[in-house]
């Protein structure tokens, strides 16, 4: 799920995906928060939900190398901006933290649609 597709998707339903996976990964959430910097922000935590699917969506587009091409400059920008100031660990830990959430919204959200 990309963050197009979010936007496209029932706000409602996001918004309760988005509710009850707070409650799970909130550690996560905030983690996240501070490293891109949205910790104060209004509606942070869509901000982190956004942000952790474009990630998802980056690594899926990395392995279709016929869509590579286009997307590939907005992806790279994102992992620079992870790795600035800190060690490559650090940033695959944060990496694991987006794709946990990318994974529990995603089932969530298909548990919802067959509610």
């Amino acid at each position: 799920m990309s963050t197009s597709t979010l936007s496209s998707l029932n706000n409602k339903q996001v918004q309760l995906a988005l509710e009850m996976l707070r409650v799970n990964r909130r550690n996560e959430f905030k983690e996240i928060a501070q490293e891109i910097g949205v910790e104060t922000r209004k509606n942070w935590e869509q901000i982190v939900l956004r942000f952790s699917l474009e990630i998802n969506s980056c690594f899926v587009k990395w392995q279709d190398n016929e869509n590579i091409k286009n997307n590939v400059r907005s992806c790279f920008i994102i992992m620079q901006k992870l790795v600035k100031d800190h060690k490559v660990s650090h940033a695959i830990k944060i990496l694991d933290l987006t794709n946990k959430i990318t994974e529990d919204f995603e089932t969530i959200f298909k548990k919802m649609g067959r509610a």
